[in-house]
């Protein structure tokens, strides 16, 4: 499967993530509690862990397994998040991924979003892209509903979210359709 390496919106732009990246997203996101209280592993405690996660990534990437890309500010370069793609069961794909808290509110993970939906609609086998959230995730949701998918259920104990619970939690499923 080829994705776009490079995608453009607006106010963002979208490029494969690069080890020049750890450092950013370490201290604005990675390591901060606040940032990854809804995903499914801790805060990073040391730029080396954030540098073997990203390296991981790329691997992931020349393999088509996973497309994660660093969201740049086009203003100024700063690194706004990341965000993926994943491919799943051949017709679909996974999107995910989070926001810096310096850019939390600002509507850049829409853009970056919405700009990975139109990217993933390019390819021919391609016919829908799905997300999920935590329920208690008032933000993603809306962000998530604001670019056109929609909720289709809550799957029940779908994942641990380590930073919450120990137990599995609700999510709600999103999705779009080409």
């Amino acid at each position: 499967m080829r994705v776009p390496e490079y995608i453009e919106a607006k106010r963002v732009f979208l490029r494969p993530i690069e080890p020049k990246d750890s450092a950013d997203l370490f201290s604005h996101g990675f390591s901060k509690l606040e940032v990854m209280r809804y995903l499914e592993w801790r805060p990073h405690g040391s730029l080396e862990q954030t540098k073997e996660m990203i390296r991981n990534w790329a691997l992931d990437w020349s393999r088509g397994r996973c497309f994660m890309y660093t969201i740049v500010n086009k203003a100024d370069g700063a690194i706004a998040g990341c965000s993926c793609l994943e491919p799943s069961k051949g017709c679909r794909m996974e999107l995910g991924g989070l926001i810096t808290k310096p850019f939390w509110g600002r509507g850049y993970g829409r853009e970056a979003w919405r700009a990975l939906i139109d990217a993933a609609f390019t390819l021919d086998d391609i016919y829908s892209v799905w997300a999920v959230c935590d329920v208690d995730n008032r933000r993603s949701r809306k962000a998530l509903e604001s670019i056109g998918m929609k909720c289709e259920a809550v799957l029940r104990r779908y994942v641990i979210r380590p930073n919450i619970s120990p137990t599995p939690r609700d999510v709600f499923y999103f999705s779009i359709v080409k």
